[in-house]
């Protein structure tokens, strides 16, 4: 069920990359100034509050703010243009960081969590309508031979601020303090303001501007997408398949620190070595997948996917056979680039899939319960291999166990894939 091509603006390869050069930029500005933000925002509540849980806020609320505004968000994207609806999440985000920056002066002590459970809130949902919004607009800013390049160029753009952000979040709060990084990130979200308003959206057809008035009628719209992912099996399964990659990633999340600190005893060198090396290998998949925009999916998401659960078992393995700081900083570390790339190539493939094949008047609520269930499923895993750790030695065969499970889920589900790239000739 795509759009009709006759539907679809007339976007030339020129102004497709003027958009990715501006989108790229805008997105690196604001994921590492974002990322920096945040980190220093858990270290002042760390400071005055003395409580771990000032580091896991973000984790808690966003994921809680994803689901309670997911059909609304979705409705929303698929109502408005899209570019009003990013100007308004960016101004939005811009007041509540400026409200929280001239009153957090007014809290001390534990009361610092009521404005920073407001400030998450806010900024959660004005994350996820801008991430929504600029999924579902993807065929407003390039033509469809760009974007692949727009999702690969985006995510690398997050990739690296990911990586970078924390190497200098914590010496400059440790000499300028708090305030700078409040003052830093209201400054980027202008400057990432004043990008988008430059912006040209090509937009799809005429959207009228009509609020939608009553909760069942925002129901019934996000009700008619769940029908339509239901009969259009492929959305399904890469909804899901992308859940389970989500999923399956948190096992290293908690995996890691607990194998190497609590049960290996090597220290934080080869913690740090391997976190970097994942993050390392999501920024080399996002730029190997701008490389890939050719080839067919059978190839770019299959065999990643296939790949990805072999990481992961060889992982565990070199926890447990040989778990030196040595071989588990370079051999674990060199599995972890690949499984990063691995598990980067599968997002992104499976995103562009989704943008290029959902219907446009449907793409921003299938984004945003995408998203979503995306946003909410990491926690769970996080709880789950928590757990599991807990009771599992060693916790090497827990990845093991993962990446034979996770084979067999991928041979169960290749037939299917398989046969639907063949009839697509994709």
């Amino acid at each position: 069920m795509n759009s009709s091509p006759a539907t679809l603006p007339t976007i030339s390869n020129h102004d497709s990359k003027i958009q990715i050069i501006k989108d790229a930029i805008s997105n690196f500005i604001s994921a590492f100034t974002g990322n920096m933000f945040s980190m220093a925002l858990g270290l002042m509540l760390l400071d005055q509050t003395k409580l771990p849980i000032s580091f896991g806020m973000t984790s808690i609320i966003a994921p809680i703010v994803s689901i309670a505004f997911m059909v609304p968000i979705g409705n929303w994207v698929d109502t408005y243009r899209h570019k009003h609806l990013l100007v308004i999440s960016s101004t939005l985000r811009i007041i509540i960081i400026a409200i929280f920056y001239a009153t957090m002066g007014l809290f001390s002590g534990m009361a610092l969590f009521i404005p920073v459970a407001l400030l998450l809130t806010g900024t959660s949902i004005s994350a996820n309508l801008s991430l929504t919004a600029y999924s579902a607009s993807v065929h407003e800013l390039v033509n469809d031979d760009f974007i692949q390049k727009l999702s690969s160029i985006s995510q690398s753009a997050s990739a690296l601020s990911t990586i970078l952000a924390p190497l200098f979040a914590v010496g400059i709060y440790s000499f300028l303090g708090f305030d700078f990084f409040i003052i830093m990130e209201l400054i980027a979200n202008l400057v990432a303001l004043l990008i988008l308003l430059s912006m040209k959206f090509h937009y799809v057809k005429v959207v009228e501007e009509r609020p939608t008035t009553s909760e069942g009628t925002q129901f019934a719209k996000f009700k008619a997408v769940l029908s339509y992912i239901n009969q259009e099996k492929i959305f399904k399964y890469t909804i899901v398949a992308g859940l389970v990659v989500n999923f399956v990633y948190s096992s290293l999340t908690v995996g890691y620190p607990y194998i190497i600190k609590t049960e290996l005893h090597l220290g934080n060198g080869p913690l740090g070595i391997l976190n970097a090396a994942s993050s390392i290998g999501i920024l080399i998949g996002s730029l190997f997948t701008i490389m890939l925009s050719k080839v067919r999916y059978r190839y770019k998401f299959m065999v990643p996917f296939i790949l990805m659960n072999v990481f992961i078992a060889l992982i565990g393995l070199t926890f447990i056979i040989h778990p030196s700081q040595v071989t588990v900083s370079i051999i674990g570390g060199t599995l972890s680039v690949l499984f990063g790339i691995a598990t980067s190539l599968i997002n992104i493939t499976l995103q562009v899939l989704i943008q290029k094949t959902v219907a446009n008047d449907m793409l921003g609520r299938v984004m945003s319960l995408d998203q979503s269930l995306s946003m909410s499923i990491m926690p769970l895993g996080v709880l789950t291999y928590s757990i599991l750790f807990g009771f599992i030695r060693p916790g090497g065969l827990i990845l093991i166990i993962n990446g034979v499970l996770m084979s067999i889920y991928i041979l169960l589900l290749t037939p299917f894939f398989l046969r639907y790239f063949k009839d697509h000739h994709m």
